[in-house]
């Protein structure tokens, strides 16, 4: 049961970290700055993310500099109503697809030039492009959020914005907003995504200065990067895999070693037979083969009721699971042969030392 379950997770985490994101997680600096804590508000804090934007771009090794409302792969959008389409909307600033490495493919990017006064635009990415606007031109079309009409002016590539599992309750559809267009209540905060040439944890000391620069009493938190963002979305995944596999392992050591001990218990005891088997022209091999199906006849009988057992338990760890069901037959044949090669080794030293017995030894032996 344990080495089932631990196959099933160990699968499930190495088809989550296979999924197409969308973007690319390599590289990127994650933090948080939260303007608000010390007074700004309206024009005051969208001219202080400009002045950040701006030293962050100038600092050697930044290959480009934006933020976001909601980063990428930890829920990155809030749900609304766009045009009576439920998506996420995420509150972006201009460069943020290059920093995320997400092909633009139609329309424009955001520009400093789209401000409060100017007409209100938006870029959607291909799912909510195809099921708003099926077999329509998206650019040039409008959405309404909040009641306010936004234009769109690009469509970018899908992503996985919520998690690397992305459950079908989350809405699958994303719109993005320029910060300097949006109602108060969607900046506040903003995640600042900076893509660099090698580390980006090396360059966190630089960026701190520039951040002091601009506002000294202005801290830089929940520091991270983009690519332990990603792999934050899947933690209870891997630590139930660590668990199962830690517990599996530990399973098969004493499958392996009281396989052993019965083996080699029962194997003394028919030390008469084996040199009555010997002498009438049995050979080494004969005697190493009976002594491994009784070790066989054991580990099956123990895989007949355990995978019954492990059918049933798995369904326990359904929800956990990915790309793989609870009761998948290659996983299932996996733990099976795994442990059949475990019988086999714990079988055979009793079944080598039995085979080196002389029979004259072991006709005599009480």
């Amino acid at each position: 049961m344990l080495v089932i379950a631990a196959g099933l997770m160990v699968r499930s985490v190495r088809n989550l970290n296979r999924v197409e994101l969308g973007f690319d997680q390599n590289n990127v600096l994650l933090f948080w700055m939260y303007p608000t804590t010390l007074g700004y508000d309206g024009p005051t804090e969208i001219r202080l993310y400009q002045r950040l934007l701006e030293r962050f771009r100038g600092i050697h090794g930044v290959v480009e500099a934006s933020m976001a409302r909601h980063n990428l792969m930890q829920g990155a959008g809030n749900f609304f109503l766009v045009s009576g389409n439920k998506a996420a909307v995420n509150t972006i600033a201009p460069g943020f697809f290059q920093a995320m490495r997400i092909p633009l493919l139609a329309g424009r990017d955001f520009s400093f030039q789209d401000e409060s006064g100017s007409a209100k635009v938006a870029i959607v990415d291909q799912r909510f492009a195809a099921d708003r606007f099926a077999g329509q031109e998206p650019i040039g079309k409008t959405i309404e959020i909040q009641h306010d009409v936004y234009q769109i002016v690009g469509v970018v590539r899908n992503v996985r914005y919520f998690s690397l599992r992305q459950e079908s309750s989350v809405p699958s559809a994303e719109v993005f907003l320029p910060f300097t267009q949006v109602p108060r209540n969607m900046v506040g905060q903003m995640n600042f995504a900076l893509r660099t040439a090698g580390d980006p944890m090396k360059l966190l000391p630089e960026v701190r200065r520039e951040a002091q620069a601009v506002e000294k009493n202005l801290p830089l938190v929940f520091v991270t990067t983009q690519a332990m963002a990603a792999q934050e979305s899947i933690g209870e995944e891997r630590s139930l895999a660590i668990l199962t596999a830690i517990f599996g392992g530990a399973a098969m050591l004493l499958a392996c070693l009281g396989l052993y001990g019965v083996i080699a218990f029962t194997t003394a005891r028919r030390t008469n037979e084996i040199g009555l088997r010997m002498a009438l022209g049995a050979t080494r091999g004969d005697v190493i083969r009976i002594v491994l199906n009784d070790s066989a006849r054991l580990v099956v009988t123990g895989i007949v009721i355990g995978v019954p057992a492990a059918l049933s338990a798995t369904r326990l760890i359904a929800t956990w699971l990915f790309g793989v069901g609870s009761s998948d037959p290659l996983t299932i044949a996996g733990a099976a042969s795994v442990m059949i090669a475990v019988s086999v080794l714990a079988g055979f030293i009793p079944a080598r030392k039995a085979a080196r017995v002389d029979p004259v030894v072991a006709l005599r032996h009480e």
